[in-house]
């Protein structure tokens, strides 16, 4: 059973949904900031993947500086034209904007006017580039949904004019009790020990991803038996041998 089907209707996936919704409708910003593990990526994949006009990008350090993330968007939103890939920071702002406008236009002509673009790992967006996304949702209107670490907001607090812009803003410093639940009843895990280790595991750097990997690995070692602590044991060495 998948990680991300197990949490699709989690806490933090409902608060995820709920604030892309509001952003969506209100054609608002929103700024999601969730520490590693938290289950942030998977509440945002899961309403791209299930929303009309709706499209997600992931950055990285390279493809958050402000060529590289015109051009990124611009395929994100569906250009393939080589003209996309020309070099020219100005160049690829000006055919990002375009493309918004097309994608709005499009979105507007099914019926359903409102846009929201994701930005995933947006901590690594550079000054630039934020106030060109900023100046993107000025003139199109589009939603915008920018998600991240703790750098996140320290990022946007300097910038003013995108500081008053963001109308949604949800924390996720920890994983939500109510996830690690979710997962270990999906999995069928009744052992309190066991339970108690894994209520552990989510408190540490990692979080839920640390409770999915010690699940994966116990069940890939006890093979047809239902795995005891001894095999989440092992699976713990295993992980620490790992790292």
């Amino acid at each position: 059973m998948k990680h991300e089907t197990i949490i699709e209707t989690a806490p933090t996936a409902q608060r995820i949904r709920d604030a892309l919704r509001a952003a969506q409708e209100f054609r608002s910003m929103a700024l999601i900031i969730g520490e590693s593990g938290t289950g942030k990526t998977t509440g945002l994949k899961n309403y791209a993947s299930s929303m009309p006009h709706t499209w997600m990008m992931t950055l990285t350090p390279v493809r958050g500086e402000q060529g590289p993330f015109m051009i990124e968007l611009s395929v994100t939103m569906g250009d393939r034209s080589e003209y996309s890939y020309r070099r020219g920071r100005y160049t690829a702002a000006k055919r990002a904007m375009e493309q918004v406008e097309k994608c709005q236009l499009l979105a507007k002509e099914d019926g359903e006017g409102k846009c929201l673009l994701i930005v995933d790992e947006a901590h690594h967006l550079s000054a630039d580039s934020l106030e060109e996304l900023r100046g993107i949702h000025d003139r199109t209107g589009i939603a915008v949904a920018l998600a991240g670490n703790r750098a996140l907001k320290r990022r946007t607090v300097p910038f003013v004019q995108l500081e008053s812009r963001i109308g949604i803003q949800i924390a996720l410093p920890n994983a939500d009790p109510g996830d690690v639940k979710a997962l270990i009843e999906a999995h069928g895990i009744s052992d309190q020990g066991i339970k108690r280790y894994l209520n552990f595991q989510a408190n540490q750097p990692g979080a839920l991803r640390n409770v999915a990997s010690a699940i994966r690995i116990a069940r890939e070692i006890a093979g047809e038996e239902e795995p005891s602590m001894e095999h989440f044991a092992m699976a713990n060495c295993i992980k620490g041998a790992a790292a």
